[in-house]
């Protein structure tokens, strides 16, 4: 009966630590920690209201989502054009790709019209500037994760 107890206890921990190693990393309290840095410093870079950087972040990951989709539509369709340029219905995707680039414009003149309606001309120059410091710090910070990583599959290769 012993032996039956320590059985079970030790398959229900090997479940339960196999479970862990294998659980998707929970991103939601970074993403809220990096939101409240973004807006922290846009309030001081900026010299925005709390308000104001609340807007202008809703604003930008609405154009952000709207970017993304079409980015994605456009590549599956030069996709399909490089793969087959020579296909029956290379102009009809020819014009969709026009199209789409034409609403990645119009999102982007949307985006612009929609900041000049919470910020002046200077505090939307300085966001620009703010969003690419931004963008080119995170840039170099994936870049070190992934030399990093790839460092450590190095060694663990090298160590077998």
């Amino acid at each position: 009966m012993k032996n039956t107890k320590i059985l079970i206890f030790a398959i229900v921990l090997t479940i339960i630590a196999g479970s862990n190693l294998f659980a998707q990393k929970d991103t939601t309290g970074a993403r809220e920690k990096l939101r409240k840095v973004l807006k922290e410093k846009l309030i001081d870079k900026v010299g925005l209201s709390e308000a104001t950087a609340d807007k202008v972040m809703e604003i930008t990951a609405e154009h952000r989502k709207e970017i993304k989709a079409l980015k994605k539509q456009i590549k599956t369709l030069k996709k399909e054009i490089y793969d087959n340029p020579k296909s029956s219905d290379v102009g009809t995707k020819l014009d969709e790709l026009a199209a789409l680039q034409e609403k990645t414009h119009k999102s982007r003149t949307d985006l612009q019209t929609k900041m000049r309606s919470v910020l002046t001309p200077t505090q939307i120059a300085e966001t620009m500037a703010f969003q690419k410091e931004v963008k080119k710090f995170m840039k170099k910070e994936v870049k070190k994760t992934k030399k990093t990583k790839k460092d450590r599959e190095d060694r663990e290769d090298g160590s077998r």
